[in-house]
């Protein structure tokens, strides 16, 4: 995944997996301008650039956000789930490669003009 919105930016990926009678992992993309600046706002920092543990924790907290609302959806469809920790990383370029899935479904959003792409990849268990 490259960051369309400045290529010489880089990315943050953040994951939580989700095991039940569905498993599947929510990802999380959002390039390093955005996830300074909603670290900033979450954080309440007074200076320019949060530290880059902040900035992480920040990304793992909102991947977390989207997979617990995914995995309470799942629980309101009779199919209880356990959520892993968060897991980033940080880079200009990455791909990652996922087990066979049966499904996987990318969600765009845009957030004071920057781009946030969630990815969700469910298999039956």
């Amino acid at each position: 995944m490259d960051n369309a919105d400045n290529p010489d930016s880089g990315l943050f990926a953040a994951s939580v997996g989700f095991a039940g009678e569905l498993n599947g992992v929510c990802y999380l993309f959002i390039s390093d301008q955005f996830a300074y600046y909603i670290s900033n706002r979450i954080i309440d920092t007074p200076i320019d650039k949060p530290d880059i543990d902040s900035v992480r924790d920040v990304c793992g907290e909102l991947a977390n956000m989207f997979a617990g609302t995914f995995k309470n959806a799942l629980a309101d469809m009779g199919l209880p789930s356990t959520l892993t920790i968060p897991t980033v990383i940080q880079g200009k370029r990455m791909a990652i490669s996922t087990a066979s899935t049966s499904l996987q479904t990318r969600y765009a959003f845009e957030v004071d003009s920057h781009s946030i792409y969630a990815d969700l990849l469910l298999a039956e268990n």
